[in-house]
C-alpha cells in the first residue's frame, strides 16, 4: 500500500511541468532519526527513524508522501517490553523563504497510524503484537540548511487507546537544494550557467 502511493505520486508528478523555478522539483529524506517522547507519561521517550519524499510545487509550498517508525521504553537496548508507532502519511509544507537554501517551514500531515509492542529477551526480538491503528494527523515546524532539514513534529491519533508522540529528528536529504544563480528566482527561465 505504501509503495503504491508512493509509486503513484513519484509518476504521477512526472508529467507535470516544473512549478518550483527557484528548488530542484524532488527532494528525499533518505534517513531521518532523533528523539521521540509520547504523552500521558505511560512509558518514556525513545527513539525515532523516517524517510520522506516531496515535490515542490512552487517556491514556497511542498507536497510529500513519508513513513515513520518509533520505539518508546524505559531500558532502551536492555530486555524488555517496548512501544512501538510506526506511521505512512501525506504532507503539505509552506517555507517562509524562496531565495535561499537555508528556511524554515511549517506543515501538516494526515494518514494512517499503528501502535503495538516488542518484547526483546537476550538481545533478540521474542514477539511482535500489533496492537491498534487508525487514523492520525502531524503538525510540524522545521529548518531546512541545504541538504539537511530539522523537524519537530506532534504526531495526533484520533482513536481511543492510542497514544500522541512528539518527535525531534535530524535527516539527511538527496537531490532537492536551491538552484541559485543557475535559474532567476520567481521566473522559469533558465540562464546560462557560465554567465
Amino acid at each position: 500500500m505504501r509503495l503504491s502511493l508512493l509509486l503513484i505520486m513519484f509518476f504521477g508528478l512526472q508529467g507535470l511541468q516544473a512549478q518550483s523555478p527557484s528548488y530542484v522539483d524532488f527532494e528525499w529524506d533518505v534517513l531521518r532519526f532523533g528523539y521521540v517522547a509520547p504523552s500521558g507519561g505511560e512509558v518514556s521517550g525513545g527513539f525515532a527513524f523516517g524517510g520522506e519524499l516531496r515535490y515542490n510545487a512552487t517556491d514556497n509550498f511542498s507536497i510529500g508522501i513519508g513513513g515513520d517508525g518509533a520505539l518508546f521504553g524505559d531500558n532502551l537496548g536492555e530486555d524488555g517490553d517496548f512501544g512501538v508507532a510506526a506511521s505512512s502519511l501525506l504532507f503539505g509544507d509552506f517555507y517562509f523563504s524562496s531565495t535561499s537554501a537555508t528556511r524554515p517551514f511549517v506543515g501538516i500531515g494526515m494518514g494512517r497510524y499503528r501502535t503495538g509492542t516488542l518484547t526483546i529477551v537476550n538481545g533478540n526480538v521474542e514477539e511482535v503484537i500489533d496492537g491498534i491503528s487508525g487514523f492520525g494527523f502531524a503538525p510540524r515546524v522545521g529548518y531546512e540548511f541545504g541538504h539537511v532539514r530539522l523537524l519537530g513534529q506532534y504526531n495526533i491519533t484520533t482513536k481511543e487507546g492510542m497514544s500522541n508522540y512528539f518527535g525531534i529528528t535530524v535527516g539527511l536529504t538527496l537531490w532537492g537544494g536551491y538552484k541559485g544563480d543557475s535559474y532567476t528566482p520567481n521566473s522559469n527561465s533558465k540562464r546560462n550557467a557560465l554567465d
